[in-house]
């Protein structure tokens, strides 16, 4: 799993960050969407993946990037069922995006 981890030195002091918080049990096996007003702020400084930091550790998770075909929704995608695995998230969690 380790392997799957970035390096905070990555990633810029000034990026982009909002938080998400796992509502239901789906948000833990489907993917988590990203809240409307984040999507529709940081929407140009998304790519095809962004970033999830843990409290206290220096290492950021990759996490894909899915995006509706019709571009108004965004979620968690490939890497965030290992990453709320690895964590063991909950329903209630928040989560804590750096772009």
């Amino acid at each position: 799993m380790a392997s799957s981890i970035a390096r905070r030195a990555l990633i810029p002091e000034d990026s982009p960050s909002f938080c998400i918080k796992i509502v239901t049990d789906n948000d833990l096996r489907d993917g988590k969407e990203l809240p409307e007003m984040a999507v529709n702020i940081y929407r140009n400084c998304m790519e095809d993946s962004i970033f999830l930091k843990v409290p206290n550790y220096e290492t950021l998770w990759p996490i894909e990037v899915k995006k509706s075909a019709h571009g108004g929704r965004m979620w968690l995608h490939k890497g965030w069922q290992e990453f709320a695995n690895f964590y063991s998230l909950e329903q209630g969690y928040l989560v804590f995006v750096m772009l």
